[in-house]
């Protein structure tokens, strides 16, 4: 990466009206509000099998309304404001419906007008990749290569002995992954801002030197804070305790499992991948994430994670 990451207000924009108009679909799709007029042949939305570990089928094989759902999708395409890239059905474990659309999109700081969207594209999906890399440290528990989450953070990072303190020596992974460390962190203010903590960390020539250099300011565990430095720490602690760069071990231990095999993690100027909001992962394969969540660390009968 050649620049920082910057997130424009303009995001958060699109962010917005991305939320709203999922909610206007919901709703119109619950009651009925879409005319018939948009109803389209079954084939409509019908995923191919690409060979990426989705089972795939019609809507009506598990119960779902094919001509509802093309409704939905022509409805989106009339509909300007909804800067929605694509929309995954799964249902029972299967892949039966996904409808991808061109719009703008921003990918760090570079913006990417009208862009393309489809079953193979990459897409930005900024701090999910927070949930992934926590999952990583749940893979970790469970080889035992990271012993218990309660364990002092610092006793991981003895090259940053010098920003030890009797506050911060209390910090345990635990606190990291509930954004609890006590530590000064603002995130509130516009991510082009100086003083957003996350700018400045991917300004640091050190951004794990960067997480940890702030002040406690609350006892760890007694106050929530959102703070991506949390998740850089919790990545560098995984890559310490496997002996491997974070992304090596998500390939082994998560993606290859779930036959996730294109993927692009940006980086810091320190040349570490950004473990907090660097993913960009195809659609399909962030919905693999979410159902093996919804079967409690089973992929097609495989387990993954406890």
């Amino acid at each position: 990466m050649s620049q920082p990451f910057r997130r424009s207000v303009d995001y958060s924009l699109t962010r917005r009206s991305m939320t709203f108009g999922l909610g206007v679909v919901g709703t119109a799709l619950s009651a009925g509000w879409l005319p018939a007029v948009f109803a389209e042949p079954s084939s409509c939305g019908s995923p191919i099998d690409i060979a990426d570990g989705w089972k795939t089928a019609a809507p009506a094989s598990v119960g779902l309304n094919s001509p509802r759902l093309c409704a939905m999708a022509e409805w989106l395409n009339g509909f300007r404001p909804a800067n929605i890239h694509s929309v995954l059905v799964v249902r029972h474990g299967t892949l039966v419906f996904e409808h991808y659309r061109r719009g703008n999109d921003e990918i760090w700081d570079q913006q990417i007008p009208n862009a393309e969207h489809g079953p193979t594209t990459n897409h930005d999906i900024r701090s999910i990749s927070k949930s992934i890399t926590s999952m990583l440290v749940g893979i970790a528990l469970d080889r035992k290569i990271i012993p218990s989450i309660d364990g002092a953070v610092f006793d991981y990072f003895p090259e940053y002995a010098d920003l030890r303190t009797p506050e911060k020596a209390r910090i345990t992974l635990r606190h990291l992954l509930i954004m609890a460390s006590g530590l000064e962190w603002d995130e509130n203010t516009p991510y082009a801002d100086p003083k957003n903590s996350q700018f400045g960390m991917f300004d640091a020539a050190n951004h794990l030197r960067f997480a940890l250099s702030p002040p406690a300011v609350a006892a760890a565990g007694s106050e929530w804070n959102y703070s991506a430095g949390c998740t850089e720490l919790l990545a560098a602690i995984v890559s310490k305790a496997s002996g491997k760069p974070i992304e090596d071990f998500a390939v082994e231990a998560l993606f290859s499992p779930l036959d996730i095999s294109d993927f692009v993690w940006k980086r810091y100027s320190d040349k570490l991948p950004s473990a907090a909001s660097g993913l960009q992962l195809r659609p399909r394969d962030l919905a693999k994430i979410g159902q093996l969540v919804l079967d409690r660390g089973l992929w097609n009968g495989q387990r993954i994670i406890s």
